[in-house]
């Protein structure tokens, strides 16, 4: 491309210039690309992860669920009843104060003296 009024060195420096933009456009379009691609896998890499972990918290709370339905069936049996917020266990067998009370500690639990009928209900 011949341009008028130009010396012919403004005119190779021109050249020289527009090559090394067209040069450097090409290498910055080259960069986006790649820069693209690698997004692109490390969002599909995520995703996978992603789904991956989904399904395992999925798995365990399946598994937490049936867990605290056992354990839930474990106290109805062991006669552990909720009641205003606290689990109460009702032994039916017969001790002295002190055997009643080292026998709740072992269970990991209180004496409780019911003096009312308010504390029933």
């Amino acid at each position: 491309m011949s341009l008028p009024c130009l010396t012919n060195e403004s005119e190779k420096d021109f050249d020289d210039s527009r090559k090394a933009l067209t040069a450097l456009e090409t290498y910055l379009g080259n960069t986006v690309n790649t820069l693209e691609s690698d997004i692109q896998k490390t969002l599909n890499t995520l995703k996978t992860h992603l789904g991956t972990l989904k399904s395992n918290v999925g798995s365990k709370v399946k598994r937490l669920d049936g867990d605290l339905k056992v354990l839930e069936e474990v106290f109805r049996k062991k006669k552990w009843i909720k009641h205003n917020g606290h689990c109460y266990y009702y032994a039916h067998e017969k001790h002295d104060w002190f055997t009643a009370e080292r026998r709740c500690r072992e269970i990991g639990g209180y004496i409780v003296k019911v003096d009312d009928s308010s504390e029933n209900t």
